[in-house]
């Protein structure tokens, strides 16, 4: 069963004179829709019985409304009776009539607002006892009128131990150069660059993202540092900057993945994750699919396989030559998939030069997947009431 937020929208109240004309209308659409509560039932014999349900609060004051005066203009005209000047209301005030008389307007308000998600229950029901219960609180915090979005995320469960989540966002730096104020200039506020969390005030673990500036200027993720702890610390520092510029971490941060290079419209053509050789992709069908994943060897020992450079393949895919020579890559490890396009993938093709086939129906939904030999290993069947 699930419950849904409903407000209705009012009359403006800012138009002031203008009352011969339809009203303007206050939207509170940011107030309708959110989930408020969702409850699943076991049905068992003619009864249904709780199994887990979900609460939700919901703030409109987590930040200060946006009331934006004089946004609107509004135009009326009125009519002059001209008939019996003794009884004509606005001859008697205005010396000269003219037609601009006979108008009135106002410049009206309107509102600018949003809900945010500040408190989450979920009740889980014993299946034996549904009066017993587990209960996990989760709430969530804001304090940035900037970027807006979650500073904390704090959750308690019924033994009374609190898991708090913390994060920074790039305006939270006030950064004078580098990354963070190029992020900070764009308004790219939705990604965490720290997020770490703490269970009782102890640090468990912990993430700092860093981006770097791409081909057309645009700002791609560089390398992830994860916390490098066996056991919960309580000495935990935030992340903070130096010069203005130069994010500065825990010294217990280790890197954990680099994203190395990317394409020319900022497809990523290799990563190197921590304990682990590289892996590199190679993009085809105009740049839209992958159509080789090559583990295990550098991205210039690719380009050496494809000569030199990697090719720009077009509408379709690798060449058998192409994949000849990276299937001869020494110590590589390499898949091959080819694609219809705006259908999906047709085949892929493992290390071990093993194809699996793909099969779409005339709506373009996935019918069967097949082996090597054509045998059918799986098949989807779709039905509608």
């Amino acid at each position: 069963i699930y419950k849904f937020m409903d407000a209705v929208d009012v009359l403006n109240s800012t138009m002031g004179a203008i009352t011969s004309r339809p009203a303007i209308i206050d939207s509170y659409s940011d107030q309708r829709g959110h989930l408020i509560e969702q409850a699943d039932f076991k049905y068992n014999n003619g009864v249904y019985t709780p199994v887990r349900r979900e609460t939700y609060v919901y703030n409109s004051s987590a930040f200060t409304s946006n009331v934006y005066s004089g946004l609107g203009f509004c135009c009326d005209k009125r009519f002059i009776n001209d008939s019996d000047a003794g009884s004509d209301v606005y001859l008697s005030t205005i010396p000269f009539v003219t037609d601009c008389d006979s108008y009135m307007y106002n410049f009206y308000s309107r509102r600018v607002d949003d809900n945010y998600l500040t408190d989450k229950t979920t009740k889980t029901y014993s299946l034996d006892d549904t009066t017993k219960f587990i209960t996990i609180i989760t709430h969530y915090e804001y304090d940035s009128l900037r970027h807006q979005q979650i500073r904390y995320m704090s959750t308690t469960d019924s033994r009374g131990q609190t898991i708090r989540t913390n994060y920074k966002y790039a305006p939270d730096y006030s950064a004078s150069g580098g990354f963070l104020k190029t992020m900070t200039d764009r308004c790219m506020y939705a990604y965490p660059i720290e997020q770490y969390t703490a269970i009782n005030g102890n640090t468990v673990s912990g993430q700092v993202s860093v981006y770097k500036t791409g081909s057309l200027n645009a700002q791609v993720p560089d390398y992830i540092k994860t916390l490098n702890i066996s056991t919960p610390i309580s000495n935990y520092t935030t992340t903070s900057l130096t010069a203005g510029t130069t994010l500065v971490t825990d010294a217990r941060y280790s890197t954990y993945i680099t994203f190395d290079y990317y394409d020319a419209i900022n497809n990523l053509n290799s990563y190197t994750p921590r304990n682990s050789g590289p892996v590199t992709f190679i993009w085809g069908y105009r740049k839209i699919y992958p159509v080789a994943k090559i583990e295990g060897t550098t991205f210039s020992q690719v380009k050496s396989a494809l000569g030199n450079s990697i090719p720009d393949l077009g509408a379709g895919g690798l060449t058998s030559t192409q994949i000849s020579n990276l299937r001869n890559i020494n110590n590589s490890f390499v898949t091959i998939y080819t694609y219809e396009p705006l259908l999906g993938m047709t085949s892929s093709t493992d290390p071990n030069s093993i194809a699996t086939f793909y099969e779409y129906d005339s709506y373009n939904r996935l019918k069967c997947i097949k082996d090597h030999d054509s045998r059918i290993l799986k098949t989807y069947e779709y039905h509608y009431k």
